[in-house]
């Protein structure tokens, strides 16, 4: 039934079947423009990156391992946890991911990822360092309530 739908929508799309299935495969790279139509059609299943070709024979186990969450993401959820930047948030009814998506990570420009902040405020041996730029950035738009310091910050803050 896969190979049936794949082969229809190669067909719809004007596609050598082939040359799709080389593309899913990752044998081949599709044109920038059959890149483009397949992730506007299947996003976010079907993300971009999804089309690099692998470099060596440990790329395809390397991406996986990377992939695999530290935690795991139930949508809506409420955060319980003790720290004071959880129960701040709590006081203003957001969510970690709510605050993740609201405020850009200076190191990549992109949005935090729910999974990075949670680990700010986690117990070792899980725990990361918060970045002394956004731990300042807390204690100002929590008027205090979240200090900037190792008391607050217990795994540490990295310059």
């Amino acid at each position: 039934m896969i190979v049936a739908l794949v082969e229809a929508y190669a067909q719809r799309a004007g596609l050598d079947p082939a040359d799709l299935w080389a593309y899913l495969d990752r044998r081949k790279a599709p044109p920038a423009e059959v890149r483009a139509a397949l992730v506007d059609a299947f996003f976010p299943v079907v993300r971009p990156d999804d089309f690099v070709l692998p470099s060596g024979p440990y790329d395809d186990k390397l991406r996986a391992v990377e992939s695999t969450p530290l935690f795991r993401t139930i949508p809506g959820r409420p955060l319980k946890s003790p720290h004071k930047f959880a129960e701040w948030l709590r006081g203003q009814r957001l969510t970690l991911a709510d605050w993740a998506r609201n405020h850009i990570d200076p190191g990549s420009g992109q949005p935090y990822k729910r999974e990075r902040v949670k680990q700010w405020i986690a117990e070792a041996p899980h725990a990361r360092p918060i970045p002394r730029v956004t731990a300042e950035l807390i204690e100002r738009e929590s008027k205090g309530a979240v200090k900037a310091n190792l008391r607050t910050w217990s795994a540490g803050i990295r310059e």
